[in-house]
């Protein structure tokens, strides 16, 4: 029988009165920082600097200084912030993206066309949404919006109701006017891309979900995975499949060894790694140790992996479920067969979904609730995806006392070595269900609500909506927010 590993899950919990209802299993990870970055969270307190690979959800504000920018990923999705910008998550669940940029320049890629129906992004002036695959680019300057279909088309919908779907290089500006009224100018004229926009389309060529170089177990919505081709290796494995072995760290690295532990809600206690690929296999799958070698496995293929703030056994120590104290002792990271159970309060259908692709299908029990009293860990007799015995030994999981920055030692162990080959791509990739549909996207022409004029063309390249006769031109701050953008 399998036994079932109590973990400490060092997400330790809040209160349970906190939590009425699982956590999101889908979260952002901040990817990339340039200058000086800060985050504030929907907690409250001062803000922070924000550091690499640390999970985002849904309340997470982040912005950046003059000089400064910073990348997110979310699944297959992805956002740019430029220098002097400021958005918040105002929604990150299983089921919708929706960020509201208040100030400054974002790009957002959606790759994978399931995806478009859950993403939205908001400004003051206008609501943007995708249809599909593409890239847009959004930005907010003093009294108004521009926003940008680079790649793909795109839906902008005005505060007050006017709408225009905007195809590949088209422009839209929204703004209000002296007396108030709404503003929608679209324009076709030819746009040069600046230096943020040519680092937004950077992230393109690190990862693309029909790549056959990545391992046929890999959804492209687990986040975070789009590093690990850059600094590591795959390999197949006869027991686990395809197995990735991090190219670049020191002698006698073991995983959950160089990082911090951050308070992040809902889940509490949650590890975030030092190494520039470190989040994916901190959050997701399981480590086995091959010839002394650490290497990860994402175990059977999920459209929607669920993320766990971190995938350890603990062994020893001070593990409080309060903000105040911070982990402390002995822990161990997780391998294959042995069943995360969370700290913070979650149903036991949660926990059955954030194991599946660890356990081959077998049934997790009726697990649930919260685990104050970590257990030691034990090994699984047999390799839940294969039916065989386990070829991990007892010993091949190593015992780690790290702090911040600090490296654990290894000792010998691991699996049989000739059950290791050279990595063989897959003919194609699986075939990838993403969630059931949300309400469908309007795709008609620019319109407006009944009650409203229709638009009048006042040149070929632009169109203007008011919500009233326009009065006598005014100056405005228009013209100068167009140069700056510039």
């Amino acid at each position: 029988m399998r036994t079932r590993l109590l973990s400490v899950a060092l997400g330790l919990a809040l209160p349970l009165a906190a939590w009425a209802a699982d956590p999101p299993g889908r979260v952002g990870r901040l990817a990339e920082v340039t200058g000086n970055a800060w985050l504030s969270t929907a907690a409250g307190g001062e803000r922070a600097s924000a550091p690499v690979n640390r999970p985002l959800t849904q309340g997470d504000r982040l912005s950046t200084d003059v000089g400064a920018r910073l990348a997110v990923q979310i699944g297959s999705a992805e956002l740019r912030l430029a220098e002097r910008s400021d958005i918040t998550f105002t929604r990150l669940d299983d089921t919708h993206i929706e960020i509201n940029l208040a100030a400054g320049s974002l790009a957002v890629r959606v790759r994978e066309p399931e995806l478009a129906r859950e993403v939205l992004v908001r400004t003051p002036d206008a609501v943007l949404t995708p249809q599909g695959a593409g890239l847009a680019r959004v930005d907010r300057f003093g009294r108004g919006s521009f926003a940008w279909a680079v790649e793909g088309q795109w839906q902008v919908q005005g505060a007050q109701g006017g709408w225009q779907m905007l195809g590949a290089g088209q422009r839209l500006e929204l703004w209000r006017d002296a007396a108030g009224r709404e503003q929608i100018a679209a324009a076709t004229l030819p746009h040069t891309a600046d230096t943020f926009e040519r680092w937004a389309r950077e992230g393109d060529v690190v990862y693309s979900s029909g790549d056959a170089s990545f391992a046929p177990e890999i959804s492209p919505e687990m986040t975070g995975v789009q590093d690990l081709n850059r600094y590591g290796s795959w390999r197949n494995s006869d027991d686990y499949g395809s197995i990735w072995f991090p190219s670049r760290v020191a002698v006698g690295w073991a995983p959950y060894s160089m990082g911090q532990w951050a308070w992040v809600a809902p889940w509490g206690w949650t590890w975030v790694d030092a190494m520039p690929w470190g989040f994916a296999p901190f959050h997701y799958g399981r480590w086995v140790q091959i010839n002394n070698q650490w290497g990860w496995t994402p175990g059977t293929y999920t459209p929607r992996p669920t993320y766990a703030p971190a995938l350890v056994g603990a062994m020893s120590g001070v593990f409080a479920n309060s903000p105040n104290t911070r982990p402390s002792g002995v822990w161990r990271p997780l391998a294959p067969g042995q069943t995360y159970v969370p700290a913070y309060r979650a149903s036991s259908g949660y926990t059955r979904t954030l194991n599946a692709p660890m356990l081959g299908g077998a049934a997790v029990g009726a697990l649930g609730g919260v685990v104050a009293n970590p257990r030691p860990l034990t090994q699984p007799r047999q390799n839940p995806l294969t039916g065989r015995p386990n070829p991990l030994r007892p010993g091949a999981l190593i015992e780690a006392t790290p702090a911040a920055g600090s490296q654990s030692g290894l000792s010998n162990g691991g699996i049989n070595p000739g059950s290791i080959r050279p990595y063989t791509p897959p003919v194609a990739p699986p075939a990838r269900m993403i969630s059931p549909a949300q309400q469908p996207l309007l795709t008609a022409p620019l319109q407006q609500s009944p009650q409203r004029e229709a638009p009048r063309v006042v040149a070929p390249n632009r169109e203007v909506i008011t919500r009233e006769a326009p009065a006598a031109p005014s100056r405005d701050d228009r013209t100068d927010r167009a140069r700056d953008i510039r």
